[in-house]
């Protein structure tokens, strides 16, 4: 059964009870997005280098406005001053779930002490969407899933994946692909940036990857060149 397929474009969230006094912080909704999955980890910038503290973990399940997400707290660990999110949709755990330990509230209280503090963050979001939706031409996937490259041995040799590095982008590190079953593709971004925590850091960061991810992926770039 092949995935749904969903619009791409970075819709956001303000979920009712997870309060920072009397305003809400946002929670990016990839329930209306092809982005399933999404971790920021942070390490601080300019602070004195602290001495290594105990990890702590806290998951809550959230409602998105169309699906149910898991939302993790990681603080302390290595390296010093660590501070770590991810969101991921609950359709990514049909068999084996998280223990969920917390609540939003809490998770959002907590995230809500780093507000101001400026993190050097490593980004890391898995998407989907359908083969069809990927133009021929543009993007990083010049020769359109599933091209053929070469024959060896009368055997066709088709492109079904790739490992991609771009050097002169001011934001993504790598993009991975991969064609499953013929009519999906599975993208996986890294990506790193500075970020000072504020109500919107999560939706900040989803809206700068939804950007990358229909300009590297949907092929939706003036400057795009095989």
């Amino acid at each position: 059964m092949s995935p749904d397929r969903r619009g791409a474009q970075a819709h956001f969230l303000h979920p009712s009870g997870a309060l920072y006094g009397a305003t809400v912080l946002e929670l990016p909704d990839l329930s209306r997005t092809d982005c399933y999955y999404l971790e920021a980890c942070g390490k601080p910038v300019g602070v004195v280098a602290q001495k290594k503290s105990l990890r702590t973990q806290k998951i809550a399940r959230v409602r998105l406005s169309g699906a149910n997400a898991y939302l993790r707290l990681v603080e302390g660990g290595v390296p010093p001053g660590h501070f770590h999110i991810d969101l991921a949709l609950t359709r990514l755990f049909p068999s084996v779930r998280p223990d969920v330990n917390s609540n939003r509230s809490t998770i959002i209280s907590d995230i809500s002490l780093h507000l101001g503090q400026e993190y050097d963050v490593l980004i890391f979001a898995q998407f989907i969407t359908m083969a069809k939706d990927i133009p021929a031409d543009s993007g990083v996937v010049f020769g359109g899933v599933s091209a053929v490259v070469s024959t060896v041995n009368k055997a066709t040799i088709e492109v079904g994946g790739a490992h991609l590095i771009l050097r002169n982008d001011p934001f993504v590190q790598t993009i991975d692909w991969q064609l499953y079953r013929g009519d999906a593709v599975f993208v996986d971004i890294t990506a790193r940036c500075k970020a000072t925590v504020s109500l919107s850091y999560l939706t900040d960061i989803t809206g700068r990857l939804m950007a990358s991810y229909e300009t590297f992926i949907l092929g939706r770039s003036l400057g795009a060149t095989s």
